[in-house]
């Protein structure tokens, strides 16, 4: 594809500056499925500022999917939640063809589905107190695109989260430990866990004016809820338990019903099974809701780290790629 210059495409919804202002470093990944691309690119005014581009084919842009990621990323606003920094559609002149550039947060430390791998071929056995940070982090995140509010405060309370008034409830449904992002920003003691590839995502409003619906038309089989492809309130929470279950056996895919038992294996307490556990009850109206999780994990977490005092520090070679 040839490159387009500034007078050869229009911008849409930038929140912070203009495409020109990123310049490309690095592929990250070729494109998939979904997507023409990811890269790292910086800012040229700030060139320590690095950032994620993702490139959203012209598929992508004809079937409305990249509509509502753009939408639902801009409706959030919560740490962990990937940050939504611009979006343009480049078009060509002369050419039929048009692509999406979408600029998102860069996590450093590379992705959970990395992790994972890593602790593998390392045959490491991830400390608990790390994987109740991911389980906080994620339920909150989950609570955000479920009530619009971050549940910190009224979790450590012990009280269930109210949704804000007229807020758009988002449907993730891509949830797996590739989506699930890590960086050492804003965190002390563990890496902070970031949700991030809204490219499968639909919001209440998308599905009240008729631009997207709650039978998914695409969703990652080994981690869709029992109720797939119909997509409830709290479907996204069996994924973020599946993701748990894998993180604890440290495997890349889940087992087979690993529901209703020991989800995380022996390695690690009753209480993290038990939490992971109610994620994923098969029937939807008995699982645990988005609303309620963080209260939960934050009171079985802290119970954990009162009894297990101390801090493992974590190899740097279980994490992925990095800022070079």
């Amino acid at each position: 594809m040839p490159h387009a210059n500034n007078s050869h495409f229009r911008c849409q919804g930038s929140s912070r500056s203009h495409r020109s202002n990123f310049e490309r470093d690095v592929r990250l990944a070729t494109p998939g499925a979904f997507n023409g691309g990811i890269f790292l690119v910086h800012d040229r005014r700030h060139p320590s500022h690095v950032f994620i581009e993702k490139r959203i084919s012209g598929r992508e842009l004809r079937d409305g999917h990249a509509e509502r990621e753009v939408d639902s990323l801009r409706h959030c606003d919560h740490p962990n939640i990937t940050e939504f920094i611009h979006y343009e559609i480049q078009t060509y002149v002369g050419y039929r063809s048009s692509v999406g550039r979408l600029i998102i947060q860069y996590c450093e430390l590379g992705d959970l589905e990395t992790m994972i791998q890593n602790c593998r071929r390392r045959d490491y056995r991830l400390p608990e107190g790390f994987l109740w940070s991911i389980f906080w982090d994620m339920s909150r995140a989950l609570c955000h695109l479920r009530t619009g509010r971050d549940a910190t405060l009224d979790a450590a309370s012990g009280h269930s989260i109210t949704e804000i008034q007229g807020w758009s409830v988002i449907f993730h449904r891509d949830f797996k430990p590739q989506n699930v992002l890590l960086t050492s920003r804003g965190r002390g003691r563990w890496p902070r866990a970031v949700l991030a590839d809204f490219g499968c995502s639909v919001t209440q409003d998308q599905v009240r004016r008729g631009q997207g619906s709650l039978i998914a038309s695409r969703f990652t089989g080994f981690f869709a809820p029992p109720e797939a492809p119909y997509w409830g309130l709290r479907s996204d929470v069996y994924g973020l338990g599946l993701t748990m279950h894998c993180l604890g056996r440290c495997i890349a895919t889940p087992h087979r019903g690993p529901g209703r038992g020991d989800p995380t294996g022996q390695r690690y307490s009753s209480s993290l099974s038990r939490s992971v556990d109610e994620c994923l009850v098969r029937d939807p109206a008995d699982r645990v809701s988005a609303k309620n999780l963080p209260a939960t994990i934050y009171r079985r977490w802290t119970r954990f780290e009162n009894e297990h005092p101390g801090h493992t520090q974590l190899p740097p070679e279980l994490f992925g790629r990095r800022r070079r």
